[in-house]
Formats: C-alpha cells, sequence, structure tokens
C-alpha cells in the first residue's frame, strides 16, 4: 500500500531535464482557482530503516470553489489515482477501483502511504500561500523564492525574469523524509 501511494504521489510531482514552454493563465487569473498540467517525481525515505522509494508521473490539478480534482498517471499516461477533496472529505479512488474517504487528508494519505503529505497546503503553496505563520523570502523582481511552512521548504522556480512570471517549477522538502519536484507545463484558471 505504501509503494502504491508512493508511485502516486511520485507521479503527481516531477521534475524535468527540459523544461517546456509554460502557458500562464490570462491576466487577473491569480485568484482561488487555478489548473494545471504538469509531471511530479517524489521521493520518500522511510524513518525505520532509511529505506528511499521513488516515484514519477504525470498531474492534471484543478482547484475551483474551495474543492481540488487531482489525476495522476504513470509517466506514460496510464491513470494510477483521482483525488477529490472538499473543506469536509477527501476521496482516493485507486486505478484498480478501490476507494478511500476520510475527513482529514493528511490522515487518509498518511495511512495510504505511511507518511504525512499535506495535501490541503500543497494547493495554496502551489499558488505560492502558506499558513500566516511561514516564513516567504521574495527575489530580485519580488516574486517568491522560497516559502517555509511548518518545516515543510518550498522553492519556486521560474523559466522568464518577469515580475509577474508564474513558476514553472516547485521543489518541496521535509526534512531528509520528502522530496517532491513539481514540473508545470500549463496553468489555467480553473474552470
Amino acid at each position: 500500500m505504501v509503494r502504491l501511494f508512493v508511485s502516486l504521489l511520485v507521479a503527481v510531482l516531477a521534475g524535468c531535464a527540459t523544461p517546456p514552454t509554460v502557458r500562464a493563465p490570462a491576466d487577473g487569473a491569480r485568484g482561488e482557482d487555478f489548473s494545471l498540467n504538469g509531471r511530479f517525481s517524489v521521493r520518500v525515505t522511510d524513518s525505520i530503516g532509511g529505506t528511499r522509494r521513488s516515484a514519477s508521473g504525470r498531474l492534471t490539478w484543478r482547484h475551483r470553489d474551495g474543492n481540488d480534482h487531482v489525476l495522476l498517471a504513470s509517466p506514460l499516461g496510464q491513470g494510477i489515482a483521482e483525488i477529490e477533496q472538499t473543506p469536509a472529505r477527501t476521496r482516493v479512488q485507486l486505478a484498480d477501483g478501490r476507494v478511500y474517504e476520510a475527513a482529514d487528508s493528511g490522515q487518509l494519505l498518511a495511512d495510504l502511504l505511511g507518511y504525512r503529505l499535506p495535501l490541503a497546503d500543497l494547493g495554496a503553496w502551489l499558488r505560492g500561500r502558506g499558513r500566516t505563520t511561514a516564513r516567504l523570502e521574495r527575489d530580485m523582481q519580488g516574486r517568491l523564492r522560497l516559502l517555509v511552512d511548518r518545516g515543510w521548504r518550498i522553492a519556486y522556480v521560474y523559466e522568464s525574469e518577469a515580475a509577474d512570471a508564474w513558476p514553472v517549477r516547485l521543489d518541496i522538502d521535509y526534512g531528509e523524509e520528502v522530496e517532491l519536484r513539481v514540473r508545470i507545463e500549463e496553468w489555467g484558471n480553473g474552470s
């Protein structure tokens, strides 16, 4: 089960050697709603024994009206999982048809993966937002460069020097335990 979740997570967060051109949403689309297509890679170190597991794949994410719909696929596009998250509930359906639901997305993912992954926070981090206690660092253009939120470190990488450029990659780390890379190929406004 843990391997399945790591595979699922790795598919969501992917890095790549040659960056594609990122299409950003139209002006004014930096609101709460967003959508994105990209790749992910994830590497997890087991706290007992130090075993490292990794996975990678494709990611499609739509955040609209406070709800998230995430599709994870293998690097070749074969479906791995579908995640639906509302403020009240998270539902994960795996490719084999198994369905898991819980009120706490972090606990659900911990049960499936063996470690907590803050899915609810990940959507905010993609938009450059953290909790009020988060530490933010900006680059010379005033764009978010680094966000540190409750032990999670999120670094933002841009393809353009423009002050209004959207990030093309997020490097997300939780110490030595979790390394997640999300390569964004296309941003949208959530519709």
